[in-house]
């Protein structure tokens, strides 16, 4: 079968296209439409099984499926505003389950100031959760192919809680609570600075890539923020720490690309403002894509690894790791 991007490809050659719609494929994260002078907002997302949330906690899923459906809006610039869905749930969802999932929805709406309109419920058997939002932009709307060489490359926070979580449920580990984190403060403050935004949904290394071919440009990565319990986890599985960063369960967190005459003034003001944000490489020229650990330095300018393309997760953890050890990589 042809790739997903392919696929969507197809399916979107055939559709009928507005003349109010502003951004093109993949150049947003959310579609963008022109509508009496206000730049309305869109974003629809599913979630199954296959995305590795685990259910032991159905507030916490709740929670953090919402908030990875919110994010899109947050990474084109936007304010998030209404809030629909189709639950899909299984026989094992009985009703205590199912408001406790819901609270957590709830909970990240109110978070965003959002409101919920309605939306459709079935049963089968396993579940499926289909989020659509709706948000607005009145400012500058962040594309992903506004980067440009020379800009730096931020995160807002540390990396490795999706692809922890990913890993716990494999495991059939169910310590441990792992929760999103919503960056609408900090979606508000870098929409006056960002020259590109992405939230890292797909993982760290994908969204990488996807703003490089956007803006046609390369990368080089070498300061990666881990969480403490991702380091942890590695360890004790005797894995690199790299896989919190490679692997492609996301944490949400928003990419964005500062431009370096910028950037003096955007760390000034963000301290001032109470932000962290976490510098970890800059944008070169295209066909580059280097990152470095505190080991090596990696050359993925010719790799091209989907999870999408490997029916066993295990093989494709396998994939990474044979890519990460292999011989061409260097010393620092």
């Amino acid at each position: 079968m042809s790739s997903e991007k392919n696929l969507i490809k197809l399916i979107s050659g055939v559709m009928p296209k507005s003349p109010l719609q502003m951004n093109k494929l993949y150049e947003s994260d959310s579609e963008i439409v022109d509508y009496k002078g206000s730049k309305l907002l869109f974003n629809i997302d599913e979630f199954s099984k296959e995305d590795m949330f685990r259910e032991h906690n159905p507030r916490i899923l709740g929670f953090n499926i919402a908030t990875a459906s919110i994010s899109d809006i947050l990474a084109t610039g936007g304010t998030p505003l209404y809030y629909l869905h189709s639950m899909c749930v299984p026989s094992r969802w009985d009703e205590n389950y199912i408001k406790s999932f819901s609270q957590g929805v709830a909970e990240a709406l109110r978070l965003n100031n959002m409101t919920f309109l309605g939306g459709d419920f079935s049963k089968s058997e396993e579940w499926k959760y289909t989020a659509t939002v709706v948000g607005e932009n009145n400012n500058k709307c962040i594309l992903r192919s506004g980067a440009k060489i020379g800009d730096n490359i931020y995160i807002t926070g540390k990396i490795g809680t999706g692809n922890l979580e990913a890993f716990l449920k494999i495991k059939g580990i169910n310590k441990f609570k792992l929760m999103f984190n919503s960056r609408h403060k900090e979606s508000r403050f870098i929409n006056s600075y960002a020259t590109a935004c992405i939230d890292t949904s797909d993982g760290c290394y994908n969204c990488l890539n996807t703003i490089a071919e956007m803006s046609n440009v390369g990368y080089e990565i070498e300061k990666v923020p881990y969480i403490r319990l991702g380091k942890i986890a590695a360890k004790l599985a005797n894995v690199e720490e790299l896989l919190l960063f490679l692997g492609e369960c996301g944490e949400y967190e928003l990419m964005f690309t500062i431009a370096e005459g910028e950037e003096e003034n955007f760390i000034k003001n963000a301290k001032k403002n109470g932000f962290r944000f976490y510098r970890i490489g800059k944008i070169v020229e295209t066909g580059t894509k280097i990152i470095r650990d505190s080991k090596r330095i990696i050359d993925f300018s010719n790799i091209n690894i989907s999870a999408r393309d490997y029916e066993n997760i295990e093989d494709y953890l396998q994939e990474l790791i044979r890519v990460i050890k292999r011989d061409d990589t260097y010393g620092k």
